[in-house]
C-alpha cells in the first residue's frame, strides 16, 4: 500500500502517455540497458513525431521510487534533529558530531508495529516473532510503510514555508489503516536562543480508516519498541541503514504505572527520575508495558527490548498522542509539555512556521501541486538544518538532519544561491554567510600534506604549496569534514551572488573586503611556480572525498566562478577594483583553458555508434587521469561544470565528446539500472548516475535552447533526485536521504526555464524553457522572484482559444541590457499578449 495514493493526491499519479512508447518503470537492478536505451531513444522519435514534450508524469513513471528514505523534523537553528524512517520508526539520535559529543548514549529509536490485541503481548504469541515480521517495523524497506506531509489544514498564504511540517505514516493490518502524525516543537514554539533547548517529538497514534466490511478484531494499535539510537545511515542500495545487533535500551526503564489512566496519562521512566517517553491524558485506550527477547533476525542472542502496548478501538478518528523528549528530561520540566497537548503544540508550531514565510515575499506557484508541496517541505528542510552552537553563539548551515551533519560548503554555497537566496530568503542566508566571513583566513588550504584532522584550528603546517592566507575561505574548522579547494571559489561565489540577488547595499559594503581577499588569494595561489605542476592555474590540492592533491577541472572551475561573480559585483557597484580582478579573471580563464585544450587533446579515443572518433573527457588539467575515470564522480568533475561556471560554451566541440561518452558511451550498455552508484558512470535520462544534483549537462541544453533534454533532466531531478513522498533530497539514488542541498539545483533550473539570466551575460530571457504544463490551467506565478538583475514578477497562462497571456515586471538593482520573452514553440498557441498587449514572432524584445 505504500505511497502511490499519495502521489495522485499531489496531482502526479502514474503517467499517462498519450503518442508515446511507455518508457518501462524499473522493477530490479538487472533490467537490461540495451532494451532500455532502445526504449528512450524509440520514446525519442515518437515525441518529435507528435509533438508532445516530456512532463512530469512521464519522469515518475519511469523512475522507481526510493528505497530507504528518512526525513528529518526540528526546529530552526536547534542542534538536534529527529528522523523518522520509511517504516515510521522515529530516531532521537543528539550525537552526531564533534559538537554534541557530550550527549553521547542519551538517544533512543521508538519502532512502530502495527498490532491487534491479540498480538499485544509478545512473548505469549507466535505470530510477532522478533517483533518484526509481517513488514510491520521491517529491517529493510519493503515498500510496505505510506508517508508523505499532512496538508489537510487551510493554508492562510501563499508564501513558502507557510505550513508545520508534519509527517503521516500509514499502515495496512487486517483491514484497519492505522496512522502516526508526528511534527517536532520546542517548548514554547519561539526561535530558539541557545541551540540545545528541550526539543520534542508529538506523535499521533490514530485510526485513519476501516476497511468495510471486513471482519476487524476488537482492538488495534501499536507496539512501541523502544530501543537505544544504535543505528546508521549508510550509503548502498539494499542495506542503507545499519543496526547494533544489540538492541536494548541503555538504562533500565520503568512505567510510572501499572495502567494507562485517562486523568494523567503514562510515562516510561528511566535512572534519575528522568522521562524517556510518555502517553497523554485524555485518550480512550488500553496500555500494556512488557519486554520481550527481540533484536535482528540473524541476532544468535537477542536482546531484551522494551515495550508498550497502546490499543484502540477500531473506530475513525481513535487516537492517543504520544511525546518523546529528544534528550530524557526531568518530568517537572516534561510535565509542561504533556499537558499542553498534541493540539496545542501543533497551533502553535503552525503559528511559528507561518512567521518563518515573512522571512520572503516571494512566491513561486505552479500548476503542478507535486511541485508546490515539494518546495514547502524541502524549503523546511532547509531551514531545519540549521545550527546555533550554544559553545560559540554563532550560526551555521549543516548539510543534513542525520547522514551529513556537517558541513561541505560547495554544495551548501549551492543551496545558498540556488535555492534559499533563489526563493527569496535573503536575511537566512545573510545569517548564515557571517561564519564563513568571520573565520575566513582561519583553515590552510587542503594541499598535499593535507592532514585529516578532529579540528583544524591549531593545524599550522604547511599543507603541499598552501600556506595560512587571510584570504582563504573555507568550512569552519568545528563544522568540517572533509576540506575541498574549490570550497573557496563555491563560498565567494555564494557571497557575490547573495550580493547580486538580494541589492542588498548594507551588505555588499559590509562583505566587499572579504570578496577582495578571497580573491587575492586565488591571484597569488595561481601565481605559484615552485612545483611540478601546470602554471597559471591552482597548485594540486584535495578536490574530493578521496584526499587526492591533484590539479584539477573541479576545483579551477569553482574559484574561476567565485572569482567572476565577484567582478561582477564589483563591477555593479563601480569598486575601484574592479578592473584590476577583471583581468585576473581573463587572465585566469586563459591559463585554464590552455591546461584544459592541452590535457583534452592527449586523452584516449573511443568510436561512438555512428563510428566518429571522440575523445575521453578529462577531469585533471594536469597529471594522469587513471584512476578517476573508474570512479562514480567521473561524470560530476569533469568537463561538464564548466558551461556553468562560464569556463566554456556549450556548443565546444570537447564538450559534444564529453556529453557523447556519458549519454552513449560503451560502458552505458553494462550499466545496472537502480543497483549502486560504484559503477562506471552515465547520464540516466539527462541526470547524472552519481550525485543527481551535480548534473551539469543541463545547463548545456539551457543555454543551446534544447528542449527535449532540459525538460527531460529537470523533471528526472523532481522525481528520480527526491524521495517522491517526502521530498527528502538525497546523495544519490536510495541512499543518503535527508541531504538538503541535494534539491537545490532542482529549484535553480526551474526559475531559469521561466526566467532566465544564465545564459547570456546581462540579458534576461523568459519562458526560454517553459514547459506545456506550467501554462495550463491556472497557469503560474512568479512574484518577486530574485535574479541577479533584482526581483521580477512573471505570470503566463494558456486559455482555451490558444492566447497566452503574459505579465512581466521588475524592481531592477542594475537594470539588464535587455529582456526577451520566448514564445514556447507549441502547436496550442496560436496568439500571444504581454501586459495587455498582442504581440507576434518566436522572441520579443520588451
Amino acid at each position: 500500500m505504500k505511497r502511490r495514493n499519495f502521489l495522485k493526491k499531489a496531482g502526479a499519479g502514474s503517467a499517462a502517455l498519450t503518442g508515446l512508447a511507455a518508457i518501462p518503470a524499473c522493477t530490479n537492478g538487472a533490467e537490461d540497458s540495451a532494451e532500455l536505451v532502445n526504449s528512450v531513444l524509440s520514446t525519442n522519435t515518437q515525441r518529435q513525431v507528435s509533438g508532445v514534450e516530456p512532463t512530469l508524469d512521464e519522469a515518475i513513471h519511469y523512475w522507481q521510487e526510493m528505497e530507504d528514505s528518512h526525513s528529518g523534523l526540528g526546529w530552526p537553528d536547534h542542534m538536534f534533529d529527529f528522523n523518522v524512517l520509511w517504516n515510521g520508526g522515529i530516531v532521537a539520535k543528539p550525537d552526531l558530531n564533534r559538537r554534541t559529543t557530550r550527549y553521547k548514549d542519551l538517544g533512543a529509536f521508538f519502532r512502530l508495529l502495527p498490532i491487534t490485541g491479540e498480538e499485544a503481548i509478545l512473548d505469549s504469541v507466535d505470530k510477532v516473532k522478533n517483533g518484526y515480521n509481517y513488514g510491520r517495523g521491517s529491517w529493510k524497506d519493503i515498500n510496505f510503510t505510506a508517508q508523505n506531509w499532512r496538508e489537510d489544514w487551510p493554508c492562510r498564504t501563499r508564501k513558502l514555508g507557510s505550513q508545520a511540517p508534519v509527517l503521516v505514516s500509514r499502515w495496512h493490518h487486517r483491514g484497519v489503516i492505522l496512522e502516526s502524525s508526528v511534527f517536532a516543537c520546542t517548548a514554547k514554539g519561539e526561535p530558539v536562543k541557545q541551540g540545545d533547548e528541550p526539543l520534542y517529538a508529538w506523535v499521533r497514534l490514530s485510526v485513519f480508516d476501516v476497511i468495510s466490511p471486513l471482519p476487524v478484531k476488537e482492538e488495534y494499535g501499536f507496539n512501541i519498541v523502544i530501543e537505544k539510537a544504535g543505528i546508521y545511515p549508510r550509503g548502498k542500495r539494499g542495506i542503507n541503514t545499519r543496526y547494533d545487533e544489540d538492541r536494548s535500551y541503555n538504562r533500565r526503564l520503568t512505567p510510572s504505572a501499572k495502567a494507562y489512566d485517562s486523568a494523567s496519562g503514562f510515562l516510561m521512566m528511566e535512572d534519575e527520575d528522568k522521562v524517556r517517553m510518555a502517553l497523554a491524558p485524555g485518550a480512550d485506550c488500553r496500555v500494556l508495558f512488557h519486554r520481550f527477547k527481540g533484536g535482528m533476525p540473524e541476532s544468535t542472542h537477542p536482546a531484551e527490548l522494551d515495550a508498550v502496548a497502546v490499543l484502540m478501538r477500531p473506530e475513525i478518528g481513535a487516537h492517543v498522542d504520544l511525546l518523546i523528549p529528544m534528550l530524557p528530561e526531568d518530568q517537572s520540566l516534561f510535565s509542561t509539555q504533556l499537558a499542553k497537548g498534541y493540539d496545542s503544540a501543533l497551533a502553535g508550531t503552525v503559528r511559528f512556521w507561518e512567521s518563518i514565510a515573512t522571512g520572503t515575499e516571494a512566491v513561486m506557484d505552479l500548476p503542478e501541486s507535486y511541485l508546490n508541496l515539494a518546495t514547502r517541505v524541502i524549503t523546511q528542510y532547509s531551514l531545519n538544518t540549521t545550527e546555533l552552537n550554544p559553545a560559540t553563539g554563532k550560526y551555521c548551515k549543516v548539510q543534513g538532519s542525520w547522514a551529513y551533519n556537517n558541513l561541505w560548503a560547495t554544495p551548501v554555497a549551492m543551496e545558498f544561491t540556488m535555492m534559499l537566496d533563489g526563493l527569496g530568503y535573503h536575511d537566512t542566508v545573510k545569517k548564515y554567510l557571517r561564519i564563513f566571513k568571520e573565520e575566513q583566513g582561519t583553515v590552510t588550504p587542503p594541499g598535499k600534506a593535507h592532514k585529516w584532522l578532529e579540528s583544524d584550528q591549531e593545524n599550522t603546517e604547511e599543507r603541499g604549496l598552501f600556506k595560512r592566507h587571510p584570504g582563504y575561505l573555507s568550512t569552519p574548522a568545528l563544522y568540517q569534514a572533509i576540506d575541498w579547494l574549490p570550497d573557496n571559489g563555491a563560498i565567494l561565489y555564494a557571497f557575490s551572488m547573495h550580493g547580486l540577488l538580494s541589492g542588498d547595499k548594507q551588505y555588499i559594503e559590509e562583505y566587499t573586503p572579504a570578496i577582495l581577499k578571497s580573491c587575492e588569494w586565488i591571484r597569488e595561489a595561481r601565481a605559484q611556480t615552485n612545483h611540478d605542476g601546470r602554471n597559471g592555474i591552482l597548485p594540486a590540492g584535495v578536490n574530493t572525498d578521496n584526499g587526492w592533491a591533484t590539479q584539477s577541472i573541479r576545483a579551477d572551475s569553482w574559484n574561476y566562478l567565485g572569482l567572476s561573480k565577484a567582478v561582477t559585483l564589483l563591477q555593479r557597484i563601480e569598486h575601484p577594483r574592479a578592473a584590476e580582478f577583471e583581468k585576473e579573471r581573463d587572465d585566469y580563464r586563459s591559463a585554464i583553458l590552455d591546461a584544459y585544450y592541452e590535457k583534452f587533446s592527449s586523452m584516449p579515443e573511443w568510436t561512438d555508434k555512428e563510428g566518429k572518433k571522440r575523445k575521453l573527457p578529462p577531469t585533471l588539467l594536469s597529471g594522469e587521469d587513471e584512476d578517476m575515470v573508474f570512479l562514480p564522480v567521473y561524470v560530476v568533475h569533469g568537463p561538464l561544470l564548466m558551461v556553468f561556471t562560464g569556463l566554456l560554451s556549450a556548443d565546444d566541440p570537447t564538450l559534444q565528446d564529453t556529453l557523447a561518452w556519458f549519454r552513449e558511451g560503451p560502458q552505458g550498455e553494462y550499466y545496472r539500472r537502480e543497483s549502486t552508484v560504484f559503477q562506471l558512470s552515465i547520464l540516466e535520462r539527462e541526470i547524472t548516475s552519481c550525485v543527481p544534483m551535480y548534473s551539469w549537462n543541463i545547463f548545456h541544453s539551457l543555454q543551446t535552447g534544447d528542449r527535449e533534454k532540459f525538460l527531460t533532466g529537470l523533471y528526472s531531478l523532481w522525481a528520480g533526485a527526491i524521495d517522491r513522498n517526502t521530498f527528502s533530497p538525497a546523495e544519490n539514488r536510495h541512499h543518503f536521504t535527508g541531504m538538503i542541498c541535494g534539491a537545490a539545483l532542482n529549484f535553480y533550473l526551474s526559475r531559469l526555464a521561466l526566467v532566465d539570466d544564465f545564459s547570456k551575460p546581462d540579458e534576461i530571457h523568459l519562458l526560454k524553457m517553459a514547459p506545456k504544463t506550467w501554462l495550463e490551467g491556472r497557469g503560474f506565478t512568479l512574484e518577486k522572484i530574485p535574479t541577479e538583475y533584482g526581483p521580477v514578477n512573471l505570470k503566463g497562462k494558456l486559455d482555451d482559444q490558444g492566447t497566452l497571456d503574459v505579465s512581466y515586471s521588475a524592481s531592477y538593482h542594475w537594470e539588464p541590457e535587455k529582456v526577451v520573452l520566448h514564445v514556447p514553440p507549441l502547436n496550442e498557441i496560436r496568439s500571444v499578449r504581454v501586459n495587455g498587449k498582442k504581440i507576434s514572432g518566436k522572441e520579443v524584445l520588451l
